[in-house]
């Protein structure tokens, strides 16, 4: 009986294990057919087409400018997934390089495009059809994500995707594969038997690897990349009809033989006045600056930039720019403005009058930064935000300007009024530059601001100023035969 008893347990048991053997055999080979492995690809192309520069390319951009209707941006990535894979889930990312209020949209992009060749004017047909749009706006220094459907991504080959924003006219930019912070495909597929991860590391769309980590051999972000960029030249306080110090049609040569893309006139640009119906001004500054006309940015001056001195933005000087300035400015100009702001790559520019008893408003500046968010900001106007004093200003007249400036990121100021060269570095991390050195004559500081870094007094010349995609460099290049002097400054924006 005893025996028996033992004999029944063992009975049973056996079919039981082999049942239990089978059932984690079965579960086994379940979970090796429903296996997901997650790659990051990182583009193997990007580039943004532009209605302002139609006919630019800008494959090698670090920053890429993106909005609703002027700024387009066109992305591709390569897949080398295992054959029999199922995409599971597929999400754009996006490293932002400025904060805005702006979700990005995602769009097909079938035709085919060259990163380094196509503009505005070539690229594909663009296709309106929403594919998704990030769970977020574009926030500065983080990725943002937008979930795509998975029939949008092939397993293999290549796929392309047009990006655009909800906001309106340059309303941020996102970094590109040339910087550290590529766009990045993030996808999630199964495989039919347990297959060995791709060269990337499992990942989520909240917390990325590296850009570089990638399930296809792609290219390394270079150690300095250059992207697009914009020389400038700048001066202000050139032509006189008096004195015996007069560089003003040297000037003029220095800059042209920088051969800007945009001049930028610091303000008075004769002396004393324009004189009636612009007789003065003719002869001197029009006559000196000739060839530069068509690419002058204008910076008008309290008193020396109109017909009698009574004010300033007005007269024949304001109506001579808004007819031969830049195509930027041209119908733009008006008396007793406030100023006006533009564009240069993804630099916002805004020149304002520092004059606010006579149109210039800390408000309007204020409002124009509000309404156009930028990674890279440059202010400009006739006199100093911050500096040391000379005999004839012995305040910076435009110092009201400085905190807003500040909270809406400025990293370059660029001024005249004295006639000195000074850098100066303010401790919230702009740097303002006055260069008063156009030909007219000197003045010398007669205390020295804690700010200031480089100084002259006894050159004349402009500066070269060339703005990248993420920084800004500056040249003082000295007039033929004038005192040596030379002072080289950079900086970066954010």
């Amino acid at each position: 009986m005893n025996r028996l008893s033992s004999g029944v347990p063992s009975l049973l048991t056996m079919p039981m294990i082999l049942c239990l053997a089978l059932l984690s055999l079965l579960l086994s080979l379940s979970s090796a057919s429903a296996a997901t492995i997650t790659v990051t690809l990182g583009a193997s192309a990007d580039t943004y087409l532009s209605t302002d520069s139609p006919g630019s390319n800008f494959g090698s951009a670090e920053s890429l400018t993106i909005s609703q209707n002027s700024d387009r941006v066109l992305l591709r990535f390569n897949l080398a997934l295992p054959t029999g894979a199922t995409i599971e889930s597929a999400t754009l990312q996006t490293y932002s390089a400025v904060a805005d209020k702006a979700n990005f949209i995602v769009h097909p992009s079938t035709g085919s495009w060259e990163e380094a060749s196509v503009t505005y004017r070539t690229q594909p047909a663009w296709d309106s059809k929403e594919l998704a749009r990030s769970d977020s706006a574009l926030r500065k220094g983080r990725y943002v994500a937008a979930d795509l459907p998975v029939s949008a991504v092939p397993t293999s080959g290549t796929v392309s995707f047009g990006l655009d924003t909800t906001a309106s006219r340059r309303s941020g930019s996102i970094t590109s594969r040339e910087s550290a912070k590529a766009p990045q495909l993030v996808v999630t597929y199964s495989t039919a038997t347990a297959s060995p991860s791709p060269t990337a590391t499992s990942t989520t769309a909240t917390a990325p690897p590296s850009p570089t980590t990638t399930a296809t051999a792609q290219p390394s972000p270079t150690a300095t990349p250059t992207g697009v960029s914009h020389t400038l030249a700048a001066v202000g306080d050139t032509c006189s009809t008096s004195g015996t110090t007069q560089q003003c049609a040297k000037t003029a040569t220095a800059v042209a033989g920088i051969n800007p893309e945009k001049f930028l006139h610091l303000g008075d640009f004769q002396y004393q006045n324009a004189g009636a119906n612009g007789a003065t001004d003719k002869t001197g500054y029009e006559a000196a600056f000739a060839g530069l006309h068509s690419k002058t940015i204008p910076v008008y001056g309290a008193t020396h930039d109109t017909c009698d001195g009574s004010g300033s933005w007005e007269c024949y000087p304001v109506s001579f720019m808004n007819a031969n300035g830049a195509p930027e400015v041209r119908g733009k100009l008006t008396d007793h403005q406030w100023g006006y702001s533009l564009d240069i790559g993804n630099w916002h520019v805004v020149v304002f009058n520092y004059k606010t008893a006579e149109g210039g408003s800390v408000a309007s500046v204020t409002a124009d930064l509000d309404a156009h968010p930028s990674q890279c900001l440059l202010a400009i106007d006739h006199a100093p935000v911050i500096g040391s004093p000379s005999s004839e200003h012995s305040t910076n007249e435009a110092s009201a300007f400085k905190t807003t400036l500040i909270n809406h990121g400025v990293d370059l100021v660029l001024n005249g009024h004295q006639h000195f060269y000074e850098r100066n570095l303010d401790p919230s991390g702009f740097t303002d530059i006055t260069n008063g050195e156009g030909g007219i004559g000197h003045y010398t500081r007669t205390s020295t601001a804690a700010t200031a870094k480089a100084y002259n007094d006894t050159s004349f010349g402009p500066l070269k100023v060339v703005l990248s995609a993420n920084g800004w460099t500056t040249d003082f290049v000295p007039n033929a035969g004038a005192a040596a002097f030379n002072d080289h400054a950079s900086g970066g924006c954010s």
